[in-house]
């Protein structure tokens, strides 16, 4: 490990402050018998593991975490990518009761799976406090795509089918109260364009849910037309 500085300053009233400086872009130097790794690290891609270990502190609580990124594996038809590995600990300086997370890929970046000409994605996350499980939500999806290029026109076509999983506690009214979701929904469409002069999309959701007690359905139907003609 090559530092550039290293700074400590204490103030009557305040929290110490230390300030690290490493060398840029290459801090960590692997010598002896691990001096193998440092050729293997040239072929990695940046942020291809994530984030690594985090600490954060603020005036209510103090968090640490770490995240990985799964490389993608492919074997044969089957391709899995997109996959991390997030956990993380808060401790609140106010009540003093922990709160861990652990996700598997997340909401806003979910893992893909592919199996041939079938593809699909989810994601995992969940929180555990001292009551026990605050909350519990997960996603799966899968269907198939299918796209052709003529020259003249191109266009696609998929089908999906997902299911959403989500239970805890959440605040109504100032009170905890404990809630549960599940959803199912199947979705297709398909776009068409032709000689890049007008493009033609469609798509349909049909969606089922039930929630403490209550069941619900909805569907939509989306037709878009896009030409530079009609601006």
């Amino acid at each position: 490990m090559f530092f550039t500085s290293f700074q400590f300053k204490s103030v009557s009233g305040s929290k110490p402050a230390v300030n690290v400086g490493l060398r840029d872009p290459d801090p960590l130097e692997f010598k002896g018998d691990l001096e193998f790794v440092n050729t293997i690290r040239e072929f990695v891609p940046p942020g291809l593991f994530g984030d690594g270990a985090s600490l954060d502190v603020t005036s209510t609580r103090v968090k640490a975490g770490f995240g990985i990124g799964l490389p993608p594996l492919a074997v044969g038809v089957f391709s899995l990518q997109g996959v991390s590995l997030n956990a993380s600990i808060e401790l609140p300086f106010a009540d003093g009761k922990p709160l861990f997370d652990f996700g598997l890929s997340s909401r806003e970046h979910p893992f893909a799976l592919i199996v041939a000409f079938l593809g699909g994605g989810g994601f995992f996350h969940l929180q555990l406090d001292t009551k026990g499980i605050r909350q519990l939500e997960a996603a799966l999806e899968f269907g198939a795509a299918a796209s052709i290029n003529l020259g003249v026109a191109s266009g696609g076509v998929h089908i999906m089918a997902g299911v959403y999983f989500a239970m805890g506690r959440k605040t109504v009214g100032g009170a905890e109260v404990d809630y549960a979701v599940l959803a199912g929904y199947l979705r297709l469409g398909g776009e068409l364009s032709v000689l890049g002069l007008i493009s033609i999309s469609l798509e349909f959701v049909l969606c089922f849910a039930y929630e403490s007690g209550k069941a619900a359905g909805r569907a939509t139907l989306t037709v878009k037309v896009r030409s530079p003609l009609l601006q």
